[in-house]
């Protein structure tokens, strides 16, 4: 039996793909606990397993953000004090985060064997790497590194013209340095270099501070040339959960694992309100005694806010159409009461069920998230991905259209009408439900089901060592 511990950031649709990793762990005997500094608790335990909170930068932060309240709208005797002490307040609460052992001294107490970690969570893999724990990276992003031939994973391009594909990498680059210029001027960065650290911290500055208490040569160890923001990593291995069959190109480094979506098909979402639920199921059972109904679910993620004018415009085509029945979850950002009156054949919900109802729809709408396009090659769901351009969701776009599993449009710009042309295909073309279906029956299989688990075993007993460091 492995002792695993899994570090996540807390993003839900990465909670989600860690849940049925650990299942699938935990299936195998192997025990897990999940640590993270987000408020998780409940689904984790909710799940049946141990859950550990990282809180040693909140108290952090919190001395700090009362200095400044005070600075703010204090007395002008407590401001001027407030104003002096400042810089002895942020050298001390630096130094506390950076100096922090909570996480540490959590895994002397666990004993882990093998280290689960978010490719995000770099403060985590940085400061762990003094250990000589093996260790792996888990992300739901496509292959990050720079290949020849090969657009960034937030492009709308397609493998081909080289000459474009180096200039999209190009704007990736001036992107990340202006950006990482833009804060490190800013109050952020002022913080970032002056201030405590955040486990959640992007920032180079905040992270040399940790790495130099690791004794992690970051320069060495990271690469800042690749998509990912402030770098993604070398020597490391990496699980991506994401097939292989929908990458472009010849596959990233060796380090890179496709192990394909993490998803339970009979995942409950415990923030589905019981009345949310019994007004699904209304719907559901309408659909399964009129199968020639078309059922069509949106979503448009729970990470960013619902976008009202994208949702709007789809509204607009329920109206048209209402042979269809279309349900919109809001992944508990948005309110249903802001899209105003809904015809009866429109049914919104603040969090929806969202891989049950797949499961039931004929086609899906998304915005163009991993999650999302996982959950619906799992249940075999032809899509249209309305992509708005946050983070990898163009690159998804184009897979999705290269594959043919689906459709895709700018989100931005796209009218009713063509939202409905684009219905009209994912509903009519069988060669697209052939391909997805397709895609389904294999992520099913007992040895892809298996493979990340397998490779995980083997980095736990074949890296006794450690990582680089």
């Amino acid at each position: 039996m492995t002792r695993v511990a899994l570090i996540t950031n807390g993003i839900s649709s990465t909670v989600h793909s860690s849940l049925e990793l650990a299942r699938r762990l935990q299936a195998r005997d192997h025990d897990v606990t999940f640590i993270s500094h987000a408020d998780i608790a409940e689904t984790i335990e909710s799940n049946g397993f141990p859950f550990a909170a990282l809180t040693a930068d909140r108290g952090a932060f919190d001395e700090l953000h009362r200095a400044m309240a005070t600075i703010r709208r204090g007395t002008p005797r407590s401001r001027l004090a407030a104003l002096v002490r400042l810089p002895m307040t942020a050298r001390r609460v630096r130094r506390t985060t950076v100096d922090a052992d909570e996480l540490l001294t959590l895994l002397a107490s666990l004993r882990p064997d093998l280290l689960v970690i978010d490719i995000e969570a770099h403060l985590a893999i940085v400061a762990t790497s003094q250990l000589g724990i093996p260790t792996a990276l888990t992300t739901f992003l496509f292959a990050i590194e720079q290949r020849r031939g090969v657009p960034p994973i937030d492009s709308w391009s397609e493998p081909g013209d080289d000459e474009i594909i180096r200039g999209e990498w190009e704007r990736v680059h001036r992107s990340s340095f202006l950006a990482a210029r833009r804060r490190r001027w800013s109050r952020r960065g002022l913080v970032d270099h002056f201030g405590p650290v955040s486990y959640a911290t992007t920032s180079r500055d905040a992270l040399r501070a940790v790495a130099r208490r690791a004794g992690f040569d970051l320069a060495a160890h990271t690469d800042t040339t690749q998509w990912l923001r402030p770098h993604g990593y070398t020597g490391l291995p990496v699980l991506t959960t994401n097939l292989r069959e929908l990458e472009f190109g010849d596959g990233a480094s060796q380090e890179w694992h496709y192990v394909g979506p993490m998803v339970r098909a009979d995942r409950k979402d415990v923030a589905t309100e019981h009345e949310d639920l019994g007004r699904w199921h209304a719907v559901r059972e309408r659909h399964r005694s009129e199968p020639d109904r078309p059922l069509i679910y949106c979503s448009l993620g729970s990470y960013w806010n619902a976008d009202i004018d994208v949702l709007g415009r789809i509204v607009d085509v329920a109206r048209r159409r209402t042979e269809w029945d279309l349900v919109i979850g809001l992944g508990g950002r948005g309110d249903p009461a802001a899209l105003g009156a809904v015809p009866p054949n429109v049914l919104a919900l603040r969090w929806a069920p969202q891989v049950e109802i797949l499961a039931e729809a004929d086609a899906a709408i998304v915005h163009g998230g991993s999650a999302s396009l996982n959950e619906c090659v799992v249940q075999g769901t032809p899509m249209l991905v309305c992509s708005t351009g946050h983070l990898d969701q163009n690159g998804v776009a184009a897979r999705v259209r290269v594959a043919g599993i689906g459709v895709a449009c700018d989100g931005r710009r796209v009218d009713s009408e063509t939202i409905e042309a684009h219905l009209d295909r994912l509903l009519g073309d069988r060669s697209i439900r052939t391909e997805i279906e397709r895609l389904r029956d294999l992520v099913r299989q007992p040895a892809r089901m298996d493979q990340a688990v397998d490779l995980l075993e083997a980095i736990a007993n074949t890296r006794p060592s450690g990582r680089p460091v």
